[in-house]
């Protein structure tokens, strides 16, 4: 290129998002990597709710979890009712993503709580059918919709 000679926007544009590329699949890799590092990922440790129903919770979402278990069963809390209950999943080689199944069976309220979010939490849980992990988080699908978005330390 001659001195004084302009680049155009294009090729700047085109660099970049092969950079961003780069990057964005690099950070794969390496979610990937930490997540197989510590085994089966959705299973062994609690999962704590950040966002539900399309946004935050008015009340404490940190009082809202669940764990899901290898044999098959689970058990979490709300503001003020534990629960327990079962679900089957598939997906690929490592378990990141796929369709998955939630029985709550037994509910237990604390006295006095008449908490309508813990009803709706627990209830939102047996309409998931797909999950997806994504590092710290797991997102809970109702078809096509997140209807709720939930994250662990376990990673971190």
């Amino acid at each position: 290129m001659k001195p004084g000679t302009k680049l155009g926007v294009r090729p700047i544009i085109v660099a970049a998002a092969v950079v961003a590329t780069a990057l964005a699949s690099g950070c794969c890799r390496c979610k990937v990597g930490l997540q197989k590092a510590y085994g089966k990922p959705l299973t062994g440790h609690e999962w704590v709710l950040t966002q539900f129903e399309g946004g935050a919770l008015g009340a404490d979402t940190s009082k809202y979890s669940v764990t899901f278990k290898e044999d098959g069963t689970l058990g979490g809390h709300g503001n003020c009712n534990a629960f327990d209950g079962s679900f089957t999943y598939t997906g690929g080689e490592n378990k990141f993503e796929g369709k998955i199944d939630i029985n709550i069976t037994d509910s237990r309220a604390t006295a006095g709580c008449g908490n309508a979010t813990d009803q709706r939490f627990m209830a939102m849980l047996g309409q998931v059918d797909y999950y997806r992990l994504d590092m710290y988080m797991l997102l809970l699908y109702r078809g096509k919709d997140i209807i709720a978005m939930l994250e662990t330390d376990r990673w971190k």
